[in-house]
């Protein structure tokens, strides 16, 4: 297989293919000491470690002897010692998909921008990294004893698989523009996102009590939409909401009682839409959803029946 090769250097990152700033390695064994000259060599920046892929590790010591790196990407359901990431202080990006991992300090790194983590205890040092612009939160099991409302410079955050049970935090986050629940099935209510005034996009999928979408009325920047329900009352708050490019209003059964789809028609730079036709609609939906061609404005979404 493809992997079977020690250590690969890569100009991309191997799991979203976006193009790197400088070199990366990806390694396919356990640590050897040798890969050290390979950093060295090659100004190694970012660094991509996966446990499905051959890598393993003890400790992480070795992050204490290699040269500074800015991205850091660790999956691996078996270590549990990375308290030596905190000798890379210059770390960027730092994804830590280590479910057993003990906590780390993240008061340590000067320049943090982009985090993945698990959340199934707090870590108050989390939620004081004010650098902090892109948080992906998983497994996040301490309820809404957290702080995530400190992080006033977040840009972007996904919360999931978590027993928060409230989103008030939202109103603190006024730089937000990009807002994505999964699978956070006790929160109450989704009004507070209607303090998210700049909202470029919002996905919010595997939860209950969402049956309205009138939160989004204020969030005039909107581009993409992407909700999972069972039903909406209505749509009519779309109707303001002219840059949205990509609407899914999606579910198991999923209705729009009051059978009202004239808000489509006012989307005029609509170019995906993915709405499950009903016999009980006046009209039909014609779906097209391909990110392909995304912003490439399409017209005729409805036809009378």
């Amino acid at each position: 297989m493809w992997y079977k090769e020690k250590y690969r250097i890569v100009t991309e990152n191997p799991y979203n293919k976006e193009k790197l700033n400088g070199l990366g390695l990806v390694i396919y064994s356990e640590w050897k000491d040798s890969f050290v000259n390979i950093i060295q060599k090659n100004e190694i920046k970012h660094l991509f470690l996966n446990y499905s892929l051959g890598w393993k590790c003890s400790d992480y010591t070795f992050l204490r002897y290699i040269k500074p790196i800015e991205t850091l990407e660790i999956i691996d359901t078996h270590s549990v010692g990375i308290k030596n990431v905190e000798q890379q202080h210059e770390l960027v990006t730092l994804c830590l998909n280590l479910p057993n991992a003990n906590d780390i300090d993240y008061h340590a790194f000067y320049h943090l921008k982009n985090v993945f983590c698990y959340g199934d205890k707090r870590n108050d040092s989390l939620f004081s990294c004010n650098s902090i612009e892109k948080l992906y939160i998983d497994d996040f099991k301490i309820g809404d004893k957290h702080c995530i409302g400190n992080l006033k410079n977040l840009k972007d955050l996904t919360i999931a698989n978590s027993n928060i049970t409230s989103l008030s935090f939202a109103k603190e986050l006024l730089q937000l523009k990009s807002l994505t629940i999964l699978n956070c099935k006790k929160v109450q209510s989704f009004s507070d996102i209607s303090f998210l005034r700049n909202l470029i996009r919002i996905e919010i999928r595997g939860v209950k009590n969402l049956h309205d979408i009138n939160f989004l009325a204020n969030s005039k920047n909107i581009e993409v939409v992407i909700i999972e329900t069972d039903k909406l009352a209505s749509i009519k708050s779309l109707d303001s909401l002219k840059r949205i490019k990509a609407l899914a209003l999606f579910g198991k059964n999923f209705l729009i009682e009051d059978m009202d789809l004239t808000p489509i028609y006012n989307l005029e730079q609509l170019s995906m839409l993915d709405i499950p036709n009903r016999k009980c609609y006046p009209v039909k939906i014609n779906c097209y959803w391909n990110w392909d061609e995304y912003g490439k404005i399409r017209k005729n979404w409805l036809t009378e029946k």
